[in-house]
């Protein structure tokens, strides 16, 4: 917290409003920032009425009446809460609250497990979303009004600015921040003890300091939570990006990514990222953006390296269009066919204008969204896939120089350096298998076919189960290579590395690409699921493209080459070797059709169908009775803290007369002894000693408590208007205190004893001392 800003905030009336409206901006600021968590709708102009009138009608009461903090603050709670039970109550769903809370609660429960960001908050989830809006706008009040620390309740606002980044790694954006930055500067300035313009300045460079720190915060893989949801295996903060996609390959999960139609049928290869750094034995994503700034609505090729705006590629390759309908994959990533031209909106909410390309291949990002349920596009590509052993192109038909190993990779041009780098070290093992297995291969396509009718050959078997961990030795990068050669089985992500780290030893210029594989048939929707992810190596042929390969003899790359479960053996002419056995797990015909019955996709239980399940959360019914339950109790939070005030003002010697008195004088208003009532005489003066004679004289007072109280009236007197006492601690006050005190308990009914406890009406004065009085409980 701000050095500036004082322990004890005692504002203006209109520092107290600017405050209010302050507060009141950032709620509505940082509600408008949850739509990426949130889709835009009626609720935000609830949430913005109920922060907004509870922060405006604290600052208000606590204007109007300086000393009433906690008080100003539960105020401006409970406006919040009777708005949102207005439309609440409105809504016409009290009732299934009422009548089955959990079952409710379960309804807002599924909402958000079978769903993805944004969600439609409707019905319970509604209901628990503007709830939570209460609490928080509670809670801000408490910290502006209550406390008196306006940075600290705007920062504590604020910290929602990030719900977004914690559940799908998407910022806010700078518009946000800054915003929020201006508003926590000017709620800084507001809480100095002397408001200056240096301070404001001050405060405004700390604030912006904060923001642009949160915004360039790297982002974070998607948070995904349900069943149904595939996230995306690219992220800035993985240190390898194979690792991650070979955790989520081994969970084989059956949930569709997403569906496209192509005029095309045949294997397909989507992209997310291609890797090419291997520095250091990771992969690492290319995902600098574009120089220019294009989106991916600009035509581009990827036949020159670094890709074109004008679409060259090799005109002999059939452009192939297709439509992609996005299902349940999160990521910022775009999956786009494999030499992907162009891309074009479908009518849907997707902005392709939001979608930049990279700057070194033909994939797509956003810095500020996410792909969405529902999202719907359509590429245009021209795909250079060797399947099913056949090259996209042929060789022969190509400039040598196109297809040219280079021997020394200082002979390539700089375009391609960065495709022919190795850390140092490899072991022999490895560049002897790669100079065997390339023969005599005497181009880049040939080392390709060679590499892959190797790994292909029956003598490798895919096993999901194999050991993937390129980072356990740091000072052997090739580990995960050695293995492979060693125990002949691996998944894509072993197949791939090393078919791309063999084919740069021998001066051919690769890339991993990171993506799905899938084949489709004409008509129809072909289904992409999760356990359809894959990695794949190409090898880039000046003036055509990157050519991928499919090494791998196994998963998701087979099944879309081949249609088949089982993979096909490749085999040089004459090889009659058996093939080895895999270990590929059992799957589902890959081309899953929206024509055809599905998989049944394992779902959470509907609550309408039966009990709600268990760990449902907080129902809004319980969590409505907690936050009246914390507001009934400040009234007597704050009657506590005013009593053991005054107990150590007596204890040390400061006005203890008076302090006991207005003690004294607080519970005799609590038990109710000084409500005006009509045709009751009420104390002839406004004096202390008239306050106990009227007690006396009702009855409410007696004997040894009436003498006490006497004399406490007397102390405080002699201490008020005499100068007499206050000099020390009088350990007889307290005592004396004590006994008046048990003196009105006793004279009390056990109602009004119990609402003295509960609700004590002396909270509502604004003398929390005794000395501004007035009416006939003056002394």
């Amino acid at each position: 917290m701000p050095r500036a800003e004082a322990s004890s905030w005692s504002p203006s009336a209109s520092q107290l409003m600017l405050a209010g409206a302050i507060g009141a901006a950032l709620w509505a600021l940082v509600i408008a920032g949850l739509g990426a968590v949130f889709a835009p709708g009626g609720w935000m102009a609830r949430a913005i009425l109920i922060s907004g009138a509870s922060l405006i009608v604290a600052c208000l009461l606590r204007a109007s009446r300086r000393s009433l903090r906690l008080v100003a603050a539960a105020g401006g709670a409970s406006t919040g809460l009777l708005c949102w039970l207005w439309w609440f109550v409105d809504t016409g769903r009290f009732a299934a609250w009422w009548s089955d809370p959990l079952r409710a609660t379960a309804e807002a429960r599924m909402q958000v497990i079978r769903g993805s960001t944004p969600f439609e908050p409707t019905g319970a989830l509604e209901d628990l979303l503007l709830l939570a809006v209460v609490l928080g706008a509670a809670l801000t009040c408490l910290v502006l009004v209550g406390l008196g620390r306006p940075f600290a309740a705007g920062a504590v606002t604020a910290l929602l600015l990030l719900v977004p980044a914690g559940v799908n790694g998407v910022s806010v954006g700078w518009a946000f921040l800054l915003g929020a930055g201006v508003l926590l500067a000017l709620l800084a300035w507001l809480g100095a003890p002397s408001p200056s313009l240096p301070g404001l300045l001050a405060a405004a460079v700390a604030a912006a300091l904060a923001a642009a720190a949160v915004a360039v915060a790297p982002p974070t893989r998607d948070r995904v939570w349900n069943a149904a949801v595939v996230a995306g295996p690219v992220s800035g903060t993985v240190p390898d990006v194979t690792i991650t996609l070979a955790e989520d390959l081994r969970r084989r999960s059956n949930a569709p990514a997403f569906s496209f139609t192509s005029d095309t049928p045949g294997a397909h290869r989507f992209a997310l990222a291609t890797l090419t750094d291997f520095a250091d034995g990771r992969w690492l994503p290319q995902d600098e953006p574009d120089a220019a700034g294009l989106d991916v609505t600009a035509p581009r090729s990827s036949a020159t390296l670094p890709p074109s705006p004008v679409p060259i590629g090799f005109s002999r390759v059939a452009p192939v269009t297709i439509t992609i309908t996005v299902e349940g994959l999160l990521s910022s990533w775009l999956p786009l066919p494999q030499s992907v031209m162009s891309v074009t909106a479908e009518e849907s909410d997707f902005d392709p204008a939001q979608w930049s390309w990279t700057a070194e291949s033909s994939t797509a990002r956003a810095d500020r969204t996410i792909t969405r349920r529902g999202d719907r596009y359509t590429a245009v590509s021209r795909p250079l896939i060797a399947a099913d052993g056949r090259l996209p192109v042929d060789p022969s038909s190509l400039p040598a120089s196109a297809t040219a190993l280079f021997g020394d990779p200082a002979e390539a041009p700089e375009s391609l350096a960065p495709y022919l780098e190795l850390p140092p070290g490899m072991p022999d093992a490895l560049r002897g298998a790669a100079r065997e297995v390339a023969g005599g291969a005497d181009n880049r396509l040939a080392l390709g076919l060679s590499l892959q009718r190797w790994f292909r050959s029956g003598a490798f078997a895919y096993d999901e189960s194999a050991p993937y961990k390129p980072d356990m030795d740091p000072e052997d990068p090739y580990a995960v290579m050695e293995g492979l050669l060693t125990e002949r089985r691996g998944f894509c992500v072993h197949y791939a590395s090393t078919f791309a780290v063999m084919a740069r030893e021998l001066g051919a210029p690769t890339r991993l690409a990171v993506g799905y594989a899938a084949r489709s048939t004409e008509g129809g929707e072909t289904i992409v699921r999760g356990r359809d992810l894959h990695a794949w190596p190409e090898i880039f042929v000046d003036g055509v493209g990157w050519v991928a390969f499919e090494p791998t003899p196994g998963g998701a790359g087979v099944r879309a080459d081949t249609g088949e479960q089982s993979p096909p053996v490749e085999r040089e002419p004459g090889a009659g070797e058996q093939p080895a056995a895999t270990t590929e797990p059992p799957s589902t015909d890959p081309t899953d059709r929206r024509d055809r019955p599905q998989e049944a996709v394992e779902q959470p239980a509907s609550p309408a169908a039966g009990a709600a399940p268990p760990g449902n959360g907080w129902p809004a019914g319980g969590a409505a009775l907690i936050l009246l339950l914390v507001l009934a109790g400040i009234p007597i939070v704050v009657r506590r803290l005013r009593a053991v005030r005054r107990m150590r003002s007596i204890a040390r010697g400061r006005h203890p007369a008076q302090s006991v008195w207005a003690e004294f004088r607080d519970t005799a208003i609590d038990h109710g002894l000084l409500l005006r009532a009509a045709g009751e005489p009420e104390p002839r003066a406004r004096t202390a000693e008239a306050l106990v004679d009227h007690l006396v004289a009702r009855g409410s007072l007696s004997g040894g408590p009436a003498e006490a109280a006497r004399r406490l009236a007397d102390a405080m007197a002699a201490e008020r208007y005499g100068g007499i006492g206050g000099a020390g601690a009088d350990p007889e006050l307290a005592g004396l205190l004590r006994l008046a005190k048990v003196g009105i308990r006793d004279g009390a009914g056990r109602s009004a004893r119990v609402r003295a406890v509960l609700l004590p009406r002396s909270v509502l004065r604004a003398d929390p001392e005794g000395r501004r009085v007035s009416g006939p409980h003056a002394a």
